[in-house]
């Protein structure tokens, strides 16, 4: 295949024109500007997580100058910023920047997602052309290209409902292999400048990012050692070393409390049986594949097509032929087989079918240049060219199907708006009717912004729900919501944070044995809880507990109830315990005799420090208190000689 071919640099310009008005027209439906400039973040499950990782840890960074602190008023308490958010770290840079430089928080974190999807044809234009593709084949390259990245459902739902860092990492990560190919063929102090920026970048922007590029990158460097020469070797060191500069302020902290790490990987358990059903667009099982219905033909079209670039390239030995075949496998063998190794099922594997999709798009472009020609159309025996017009029309159905899932308005359809809208509110796999209308992404087709109903659902319980105690939050991006809008202290969020401290959630997993009899009572009571909210139709054995709970509010399908005893922040005594960012402060110590120790329902973590400065003459130390179904423990300060009154447990940065 010849790398280059002749072509009209007007014409090229006027379809990479029409192609990038294509893909901003459909970016502007997928995000309108009313919801980009509105003063509410966006409503996707894991961009309410990130919005709330990125909330706690400019305040930690403002007042601490770290990126992580201990927080309080999540999970009874949890380090935040230093494993679960791992996926979060340029997108935090990015808001924070743009907020100092004066752009309101919430614009500047809307921002990265638009920027990322504009960022997104440029990068496979820049790969392209790395990789030797002619003019023409970067055309069918990122047409192809935009075809999956608004039309296929998993990239769709990646970027809709906030995977958007990773979305983010699987085009950067073709851009910079793409530069170190063409760097290992050709060192160039351009292209040198070019890796010492990009690669620390993409591995900032998400974690995956090291597994998407290891084997390609380390492949290409062991295929090209002899020619490299010293400065080359030296070149590419330096980029490892300028990955590890950039990236080693949150890697060593992530390995520092590696002992925290819990493996919970539940979703994105996709194996190879699942390469058929998503071909078939049958959903097996949502919890591996997303909850979205699977539009899955132009993913399939980029797999073909660019697995015939690759064998091409072999048959006329290109050396494009290695990287290509090999980028391929290792990809897509990242989506289908980790969830049978143990420990890798962690990466929630199925999440690479987005950058096994992307990477397609980009090698389908030389062979879908070659072959999608009016000459080779001609050429075609009249019997021959009528079956290639029969299949076409048959495919007419599922390329529409794929359209109208990421667009559903254009869907001719005899149902009124308004019957539409009630169907809509039908239950799903998602949860209740209610929840259905206060979270708008459900069907992964737009990015929306937090619902008025959601707003004051908030304004509520900050407002109403104002005795000592936790709030316990049922669903998850509820909880999310509930931690950075409202001062209260959440057990909640994301189930599978990847940290100990979920354990703390009692509904992270739908079978908790602390669901049933006594110890419900008794998880109540080990994290003060003193509210309960309940969105989902999904748990009546606790709701129907009026033994341990009162009804206080219904706020559409929201119930709230507050928990009839009050247990208090610290066990078998009383105080005035107040809690922020880093810091508990204990007051007015009652306790029962002559007890040296007290036991607070926080959890433990072993950089936090105890001081008594009203009684200097006493001293307190932390030990961890370890507790049934907790993995990480509670605080149990203890003192010497005497337990102080009054002592505050901070967080020591050097410890």
């Amino acid at each position: 295949m010849d790398r280059r071919t002749p072509q009209s640099p007007n014409r090229s310009r006027l379809a990479l024109v029409v192609l990038l008005a294509a893909h901003v027209a459909l970016l502007l439906y997928a995000l309108p500007p009313r919801v980009l400039l509105n003063d509410q973040p966006f409503d996707g499950t894991d961009y309410q997580t990130h919005y709330e990782q990125i909330s706690t840890l400019i305040e930690a960074f403002d007042r601490f100058g770290h990126t992580w602190a201990y927080d309080p008023n999540l999970l009874a308490g949890q380090p935040a910023g230093v494993i679960f958010d791992v996926d979060n770290k340029l997108y935090f840079w990015w808001t924070y920047l743009l907020s100092k430089a004066g752009v309101a928080r919430v614009l500047a974190y809307k921002l990265f997602p638009l920027f990322s999807c504009l960022l997104m044809p440029f990068s496979l234009l820049a790969a392209g052309r790395l990789f030797g593709f002619d003019r023409r084949q970067r055309l069918f390259a990122v047409a192809m290209a935009l075809l999956v990245w608004h039309f296929d459902s998993a990239l769709r739902f990646q970027w809709t409902v906030g995977m958007i860092s990773f979305a983010t990492a699987s085009h950067l990560s073709l851009l910079v292999a793409a530069a170190f190919y063409s760097f290992v063929q050709k060192p160039r102090a351009g292209l040198f400048v070019a890796l010492l920026l990009l690669l620390p970048l993409t591995l900032l922007t998400h974690v995956w990012a090291f597994a998407l590029l290891v084997v390609p990158l380390v492949a290409l460097y062991l295929r090209a050692r002899r020619r490299l020469g010293l400065r080359g070797h030296l070149a590419v060191w330096a980029f490892v070393a300028a990955a590890l500069g950039v990236n080693g302020y949150w890697l060593l902290n992530a390995l520092a409390h590696f002992k925290l790490l819990a493996p919970s990987g539940v979703v994105g358990q996709a194996t190879p049986p699942y390469l058929l059903s998503d071909w078939l667009e049958i959903v097996v099982n949502p919890f591996n594949t997303g909850f979205a219905l699977p539009y899955t033909l132009f993913r399939y079209l980029a797999l073909l097509a660019a697995g015939l670039s690759v064998w091409r390239w072999r048959r006329s030995a290109d050396d494009r032929a290695f990287i290509g075949g090999l980028f391929l496998c290792w990809l897509w063998g990242l989506t289908y087989l980790p969830a049978m190794i143990p420990g890798l099922r962690e990466m929630e594997p199925y999440r690479f079918v987005g950058s096994a999709t992307i990477l397609s798009a980009l090698f389908a472009g030389p062979w879908l240049a070659a072959v999608c020609r009016i000459s080779l159309v001609r050429q075609l025996a009249p019997p021959v060219r009528a079956v290639v017009v029969v299949l076409l029309l048959l495919l007419v159905p599922r390329v529409a199907r794929q359209v109208v899932g990421a667009i559903p308005e254009i869907a001719p359809t005899p149902v009124s708006r308004k019957e539409a809208s009630n169907m809509s509110r039908l239950p799903t796999v998602i949860g209740s009717p209610d929840l259905l209308s206060d979270h708008a992404d459900v069907r992964f087709t737009r990015l929306t912004t937090v619902t008025p109903r959601m707003a004051s659902l908030a304004r509520y319980v900050d407002k109403h729900c104002d005795q000592p105690g936790r709030v316990l939050v049922e669903h998850w991006s509820t909880g999310e919501l509930m931690r950075w809008a409202t001062s209260r202290p959440i057990l909640g969020g994301f189930p599978d944070r990847r940290l100990a401290h979920e354990d703390a959630f009692l509904f992270r997993r739908y079978h908790d044995p602390r669901f049933f009899g006594k110890a419900l009572d008794a998880y109540l009571r080990r994290y003060n809880v003193k509210y309960l909210l309940i969105s989902q139709y999904l748990f009546p054995h606790v709701e129907r507990r009026r033994d341990l709970f009162e009804p206080m509010k219904l706020l559409g399908g929201h119930r709230i109830y507050r928990v009839k005893q009050d247990w208090g922040y610290v066990a078998d005594a009383s105080a005035d315990v107040r809690f922020e960012l880093n810091k508990i402060e204990v007051n007015g110590l009652q306790l029962p005799g002559d007890a040296k120790h007290v036991v607070l329902r926080f959890h433990f973590h072993h950089a936090l420090r105890c001081r008594a400065p009203a009684e200097p003459e006493l001293r307190c130390r932390l030990e961890r208190q370890p507790v049934e179904h907790d993995r990480v423990g509670l605080l149990r300060v203890v003192g010497e000689p005497r337990l102080p009154k009054s002592f505050v447990i901070e967080l020591d940065y050097g410890g």
